[in-house]
């Protein structure tokens, strides 16, 4: 039986040498892989999280107090759910030290992603005190192309950001625990409260706690326990007055139409961390039928990790915490409870952490056997090169609008939004008559989007057929009355 490591009986198995070429390793593979990510523009939300957000490019006390305040997009004048302070936060500081310098906020998310994987590498090491199956894990988790939307998209920052912080937390709660040492109270207080700060994801962090006692045996005790439990209540509150302000209600598939979803996600999931073919952004609330053979995939899959779960707990410590691990941080983001898709790969930034971590364990059990280690560790290398080539090259996905509208709309030929995005990109750039299909086929998917019949106005207006232009204004106020922008072109057309 696996057990948990008590560093003061253990610091034989943690050895500074081995641990400093891991990090090093770590470091290099990184900047290695996303290097072309840093020649990277501004994409799809970063136009109002940054370029257009008055409380990142004028940074004062009042601004300030309105990030704390309000949602992810109110610097922009927009309106989202998300309430992520310290991710804002972050650009501000980004904004500060590059200016408009793009490049500036790709270095940032690479650093985040980097302090990400070596707090895998940490927690690991505490957890299990194996250095080789630490370096595995946190190997492969920074090479792999799954997590490019997280972090050569700006915008993906709040993962690796959130992450970051929730692996700290944990790791200066079990050194709380064990030790009782006040400075990791301290940074447990910080820790935690910057993760929810950053995602409201983060609220998971009760879970994992109670999920590693159960597996490591620990009783629960008050004191280390507490100060999350107060982050997290004052996380909730300091969210739910921000947003009490505005009106989410949306409507969303029954329970039992968003259900086959769940398991077509866990298909797709494992597929794209074995094999990462076809990845994109933007896969949408699809509906299945659980004849589907994605879903009937994704039943199979979680039925046999239940039974992995119950053959090996109580027996290895390390394949249980890393199975329970992917789906305990899988599940709030699952569509169970209606969200805005039902899969997005960035969602698996988190669960990732087990699913490497177990492939990790399986890498040094193979080692441990003298006929297989050289293959064991061929393996091993030759699947880090090759997803470091797909990373490579998933970085050129993110490297401009057009770019990334163009493969995103070949995967995801029914999203309205995509078009009206892409045909915005081309009116930009002067290209009327390709934004005008692009524009056209918004409105044959969804024909109550306002903002397609503006935008569609809006070639009009520019190549002077302006009775075509009045006409679609009108349609875009009929379906928005609120549409100031809409209001204001029939105004100058004197409709």
């Amino acid at each position: 039986m696996q057990k948990s490591i008590d560093p003061k009986k253990n610091s034989d198995k943690i050895k500074p040498g081995p641990t400093l070429l891991g990090i090093c390793f770590i470091f290099i593979a990184a900047f290695l892989v996303y290097a072309g990510s840093l020649k990277g523009q501004f994409i799809w939300d970063d136009d109002f999280l940054i370029k257009n957000n008055k409380f990142i490019t004028e940074i004062n006390a009042d601004n300030v107090t309105k990030i704390f305040s309000s949602n992810i997009g109110s610097g922009a004048g927009r309106v989202f759910k998300p309430y992520r302070p310290v991710q804002i936060l972050s650009y501000a500081l980004d904004d500060y030290l590059w200016g408009d310098q793009v490049f500036g906020y790709h270095l940032t998310n690479v650093l985040l992603h980097i302090g990400t994987a070596l707090a895998v590498f940490w927690l690991i090491n505490i957890l299990f005190g194996d250095i080789t199956i630490a370096f595995a894990a946190s190997m492969l988790f920074v090479v792999h192309p799954v997590h490019t939307e997280a972090v050569a998209y700006i915008s993906g920052r709040a993962d690796p950001l959130s992450v970051l912080f929730l692996l700290l937390s944990l790791i200066f709660y079990i050194k709380f625990y064990k030790s009782t040492a006040p400075a990791y109270l301290v940074l447990l207080c910080v820790s935690s409260s910057a993760a929810l700060f950053s995602r409201e994801m983060s609220v998971i962090l009760p879970f994992l706690i109670i999920f590693w006692h159960a597996v490591f045996k620990e009783k629960i005790r008050f004191l280390p326990f507490l100060p999350v439990i107060i982050s997290t209540v004052v996380f909730l509150v300091a969210r739910s007055q921000a947003l009490s302000a505005y009106n989410f209600a949306e409507t969303a598939p029954a329970f039992a139409d968003r259900l086959p979803g769940v398991f077509a996600a866990i298909a797709r999931y494992i597929h794209i961390l074995i094999y990462p073919a076809g990845l994109h952004m933007g896969y949408g609330d699809k509906i299945f039928s659980f004849g589907d053979a994605r879903v009937l995939a994704g039943i199979a899959l979680l039925c046999a990790a239940i039974f992995l779960l119950y053959k090996t707990a109580g027996k290895n410590r390390i394949v249980s915490f890393g199975a329970g691990w992917f789906f305990i941080t899988l599940m709030p983001q699952s569509n169970i409870y209606p969200v805005s898709a039902y899969m997005a790969e960035h969602w698996l930034y988190l669960p990732s952490v087990g699913y490497f971590l177990v492939i990790g364990y399986l890498i040094k059990q193979i080692y441990n056997m003298p006929k297989f280690r050289y293959f064991a560790a061929v393996v091993f290398w030759v699947a880090v090169i090759f997803y470091s080539h797909k990373t490579v090259r998933q970085n050129d996905y993110w490297r401009d609008p057009e770019t990334f509208y163009e493969n995103t709309i070949k995967y995801e030929k029914d999203n309205p939004k995509l078009y009206v995005n892409f045909g915005s990109i081309l009116f930009d750039k002067g290209r009327y008559g390709e934004a005008e299909v692009n524009y056209k086929k918004a409105i044959e998917l969804d024909p109550k989007n306002a903002y397609a019949y503006y935008d569609l106005g809006n070639v009009y207006f520019e190549t002077g057929k302006k009775d075509e232009a009045s006409a679609l204004f009108r349609q875009a106020v009929g379906l928005k009355p609120q549409f100031r922008e809409a209001r204001e072109r029939l105004r100058e057309l004197g409709a």
